[in-house]
């Protein structure tokens, strides 16, 4: 999938949601915007273009210090990909009420909870050319979009960075549907 304007590229991963001044324009970017990665700068600037996603990933990270596994699972397709959970020579799609009842209060642990709160630790970005699809072919069926954006919204663990997202963080993909983003996998880099 390829966006319209390759020039403003929005980001998953990761969202920072920021009501700091933007330093391109110099205003004020709105309560509930994202941190997007632009691949002309190669640089993160506020946005707040997709709605859904900001909603979506509002929704969500409210609902995790609150341990609402209930409304998590709701916001969640049927099966999560988690890497982390399960080792590495079994499968890692896992049912999504399994993925919150036993592995989802070690990943989001206080410390976890406390990054959601720093935007400077948040950065998103489309990845269009997901290998996901690849990986998994039941993400290809997930969406009732015919081509849905997916987006990997990146927790820093460490200090953020101003060029790519990875580096010691957690990666947290959702996938766009006609009524927002769906959650779909967790996993950590490195």
């Amino acid at each position: 999938m390829r966006l319209q304007s390759i020039s403003f590229i929005l980001v998953l991963s990761v969202v920072g949601c920021t009501s700091n001044q933007s330093k391109d324009n110099g205003q004020e970017s709105p309560n509930e915007s994202l941190a997007v990665f632009d691949t002309a700068s190669r640089k993160y600037a506020a946005s707040s273009t997709d709605q859904k996603l900001i909603a979506t990933w509002e929704s969500f990270k409210q609902a995790i210090p609150k341990s609402d596994f209930n409304k998590l699972t709701s916001m969640s397709f049927d099966s999560v990909i988690c890497d982390d959970c399960i080792p590495p020579e079994e499968h890692r799609v896992i049912p999504a009420d399994t993925f919150y009842q036993k592995y989802a209060k070690q990943i989001f642990s206080n410390s976890f909870v406390s990054l959601l709160s720093d935007s400077s630790k948040i950065r998103c970005r489309y990845d269009y050319d997901s290998v996901h699809f690849k990986a998994h072919p039941f993400l290809s069926a997930v969406s009732d979009l015919n081509k849905p954006k997916v987006a990997q919204i990146f927790v820093s663990f460490g200090t953020p960075t101003t060029g790519e997202p990875e580096g010691n963080s957690a990666i947290m993909c959702f996938i766009e549907t006609k009524d927002g983003y769906k959650f779909v996998e967790y996993s950590t880099v490195p």
